[in-house]
């Protein structure tokens, strides 16, 4: 099998270091990259909830195409229906718990989960 490599240039250093791409823990890779798909997926309930976007559909269509949110998820909202919206803030207030305030879900996600509330109906 042969290994991936690639070349960055560090800030502050002129010499440019080799990188091996299986030297990266598959494990905290993928953590860290749910990490950044938990804030984008909250931040975009807060555009909801502040009345920034009109509905969960044009929310969906503007993250796909505006912002390169995978299609196969359906869009943001469509997401947090698959997955559930309470699952989904059980799983934040537990990263709110261990990482701090960043990941506390916002009041819309907090209320759809209270009420068993889809964003694309039923």
């Amino acid at each position: 099998m042969r290994r991936k490599f690639r070349t960055e240039l560090f800030p502050g250093k002129r010499e440019r270091v080799v990188v091996c791409c299986a030297s990266v823990h598959r494990s905290s890779c993928l953590k860290y990259c749910l990490f950044v798909v938990i804030r984008f997926v909250n931040e975009a309930a807060k555009c909801l909830e502040d009345e920034i976007i009109e509905n969960p559909v044009a929310g969906d269509i503007g993250m796909v195409f505006g912002t390169g949110f995978a299609p196969f998820r359906g869009g943001p909202f469509r997401y947090l229906d698959q997955v559930g919206v309470t699952q989904y803030v059980d799983l934040m207030n537990g990263l709110a718990d261990k990482y701090g305030p960043q990941f506390e879900p916002c009041d819309l996600l907090k209320d759809y989960a209270k009420s068993g509330k889809k964003f694309h109906g039923k």
